[in-house]
């Protein structure tokens, strides 16, 4: 789980550009995500394909025209009849809805199923108020909460209602959004732990308390001479 260099350097500017929006020093100011993209991590229409992922192109009344393939790279497969398509970033049903209108210049009739039979491996970066920051790898689906425990989970300073995820929209153009994990444990709010993809950033700042206390540790205990050991969050709602 070490994180390289490469990956550091992603991650630090994925960072720095959350951190740089207008209004977001205080997370509160970061939207909501649209609720089609906080969906229940239940529902398959949520996951889209990634490279290295091995779907199954079904067929029924072409069979011939079955394949298994893996998903290059590039985020491409190569199909009979078709060539070269590109599956990355799609859900099953795109897929599908697509293909049949590709295939209906070839065959008669087509009718296709979309099967993942493997997911391939995938890297999302987790940073601040968790145990243990860098890069994780996964091969399976995982929503924003996994990542966190698979990081070691949430400190004792976390804000752990308003975690920030930046990702990278399919035009490039970067989409920042924020999720309250606080909801979905309470479960208040099942949306609230949507699945992650390829990449995202995930960052849990700290909380309100935790920063009023890092101020006294400091400022307050380092330069004031006698002893200061009074904790604020006491007296801050």
């Amino acid at each position: 789980m070490a994180l390289t260099l490469k990956h550091a350097r992603r991650f630090g500017v994925l960072l720095v550009a959350a951190a740089l929006l207008p209004g977001c020093t205080d997370y509160s100011a970061v939207p909501l995500a649209p609720t089609a993209v906080l969906q229940s991590p239940v529902q398959p229409a949520t996951y889209r394909m990634a490279a290295g992922d091995e779907i199954e192109v079904r067929q029924f009344f072409n069979p011939e025209l079955n394949d298994r393939l893996l998903v290059r790279p590039d985020g491409k497969v190569a199909l009979q009849l078709i060539g070269d398509y590109t599956v990355a970033g799609k859900t099953s049903e795109e897929m599908r809805t697509e293909l049949v209108d590709l295939y209906r210049k070839q065959v008669k009739s087509p009718e296709i199923t979309i099967v993942v039979r493997a997911f391939g491996s995938r890297e999302v970066f987790i940073g601040g108020e968790v145990e243990r920051a860098g890069v994780i790898t996964f091969n399976r689906p995982v929503t924003v909460l996994r990542a966190v425990m698979e990081a070691g989970g949430f400190r004792n300073t976390a804000r752990v209602a308003e975690v920030v995820v930046a990702r990278r929209n399919p035009d490039g153009t970067p989409h920042i959004f924020k999720v309250n994990l606080q909801s979905f444990m309470e479960n208040t709010d099942p949306t609230q732990d949507p699945v992650l993809e390829p990449y995202d950033v995930v960052f849990v700042p700290r909380s309100r308390i935790a920063d009023v206390n890092l101020l006294v540790a400091q400022y307050l205990r380092e330069n004031i001479p006698y002893s200061f050991n009074y904790d604020l969050s006491r007296v801050i709602n």
